[in-house]
């Protein structure tokens, strides 16, 4: 998303980019806000739910609201919010190709990324709402890596899992 809207468009020589850009966060919410999705309720994720706040999501985009208002209309239980939170929270240590480098580097990244370790002990949560490719490989390794019960959950997880499926689609 970052090198689509804001790296790539320079290097093309556009002041920005010609073509309008969503993150997958605004479809789904123009999608879910509208109706053009509907979630079903009894299908709705059970328990407890915190968000990783992605940097290029939150902070340079602006979208904290709407994430959070798919992250309601997804799950049943609460949101419990890391301390920071929003364009507060610590990065996952997962951007800037962070991720792509394996062994023995995978290692030292997790190790730093001790504090959001803590901050996920410290909600409680078994579920990690990780709406972004790096976060989502990020908070799933820093769960292994630190031995963490739960997973991360991409929206496009949230959001299968739970929208009604139009008896025209059904098998």
């Amino acid at each position: 998303m970052n090198a689509t809207c804001y790296v790539a468009p320079p290097l093309l020589g556009w002041k920005e980019s010609p073509i309008e850009t969503l993150h997958p966060i605004e479809f789904y919410y123009e999608l879910v806000s509208t109706g053009k999705i509907k979630i079903d309720k009894n299908k709705k994720i059970k328990g407890p739910i915190t968000i990783q706040d992605p940097c290029n999501l939150i902070r340079l985009r602006g979208r904290a609201e709407m994430l959070r208002y798919l992250v309601r209309a997804t799950c049943e239980g609460p949101i419990i919010e890391m301390h920071n939170n929003r364009e507060h929270n610590y990065c996952c240590n997962g951007g800037g190709g962070g991720n792509a480098i394996g062994p023995p580097w995978k290692a030292n990244r997790c190790d730093g990324a001790r504090i959001k370790a803590e901050q996920i002990i410290a909600t409680g949560c078994h579920n990690v709402c990780a709406p972004c490719h790096n976060c989502y490989t990020s908070i799933n390794d820093i769960i292994k890596f630190y031995n963490l019960e739960g997973h991360a959950m991409f929206m496009d997880e949230m959001i299968t899992n739970t929208m009604e499926v139009p008896e025209e689609f059904k098998p």
